[in-house]
């Protein structure tokens, strides 16, 4: 029977099962969960708030390529590198590899960060919020998130 949802309610649960599966070392599941509720997070950040993830990244590697002296990089090129390892795994089109070969934990951690810091702007109240916090302070000394580069607006 079909039932009526808050889009949010939907990614917050997406983001609980993520959270579940990165601890369980379940990466690929856990970045394909993680990256979905991240997507619906960004599209109501934008939305609502007029915050974009792909310009705060894009600051971010921006100061980073100025501090290093290297070279320019494009907003598109910054959203393709954030999403890449998340596209990889649930699209394939012809001519695409078989085979991957891509750093799981590692692109499920960043997801992992990126949605809870997402949920964190929208004041998404989640399920295992205590015990990411915990590991990730832990782990990495982050007691709170989000962390950004651009003014988020009421």
């Amino acid at each position: 029977m079909a039932a009526k949802s808050k889009k949010i309610n939907l990614a917050k649960e997406q983001l609980e099962d993520g959270i579940d599966l990165y601890f369980r070392g379940r990466y690929v599941s856990a970045l394909t969960l993680l990256g979905a509720a991240d997507e619906v997070f960004c599209g109501i950040l934008l939305e609502t708030q007029s915050y974009s993830a792909t310009d705060n990244d894009w600051r971010f590697i921006i100061m980073l390529r100025n501090y290093y002296g290297t070279p320019h990089i494009s907003k598109g090129e910054v959203k393709k590198i954030t999403n890449g390892a998340k596209n990889t795994v649930k699209h394939h089109d012809k001519g695409n590899p078989l085979e991957l070969h891509f750093d799981r934990q590692g692109s499920a951690y960043m997801m992992l960060f990126r949605a809870v810091s997402h949920a964190e702007m929208l004041s998404v109240k989640f399920n295992r919020k205590r015990q990411f916090y915990a590991w990730a302070n832990r782990e990495y000394g982050i007691k709170k998130l989000p962390i950004t580069l651009c003014q988020q607006q009421a």
